[in-house]
């Protein structure tokens, strides 16, 4: 039996997406197969202006891209979202986030407690934690996400 492709994101209108370089390659998809009438905010951090990449897309786009050279040290992302002007709850509206643990936790915990976005309008997954080992962060990393 073929397992059911899970979708990225709901159908909205109005996007956030946010990620460190690990995120590239799922908001890039994202990116690439949101319709032409989405609105979107998609920040991205990066080692470097190096590391910025073309990510193709028809949808109507704000990038910003941080540039970060000591990610391990602390990221720009969660204060970032903090100064953005989000779409309001009247609007169909969807948060894409990945990347590092503490930033995914503080955006997150911003989103849903500080801006009232249900868990239906945020996807919210870190994919490492900094100063931890990929296998010894495994579990801390599932443990939050089941904490949504």
């Amino acid at each position: 039996m073929k397992p059911k492709n899970k979708p990225l994101y709901p159908l909205v209108d109005n996007f956030l997406l946010v990620g460190d370089a690990t995120a590239i390659p799922v908001l890039g998809a994202i990116l690439e197969s949101l319709p032409s009438g989405s609105t979107v905010q998609c920040i991205i951090e990066v080692y470097g202006k190096e590391d910025e990449q073309d990510l193709p897309t028809s949808a109507n786009v704000k990038m910003t891209w941080l540039h970060n050279a000591n990610p391990v040290q602390g990221s720009q992302l969660a204060d970032t979202i903090k100064s953005l002007t989000l779409p309001s709850e009247k609007l169909s509206r969807f948060a894409y986030v990945a990347g590092e643990f503490s930033s995914v936790k503080a955006i997150r915990h911003y989103l849903k407690k500080e801006k009232n976005w249900s868990t239906n309008e945020l996807y919210a997954f870190s994919y490492w934690k900094s100063g931890i080992a990929e296998d010894k962060s495994a579990n801390a990393r599932r443990e939050e996400k089941d904490a949504e």
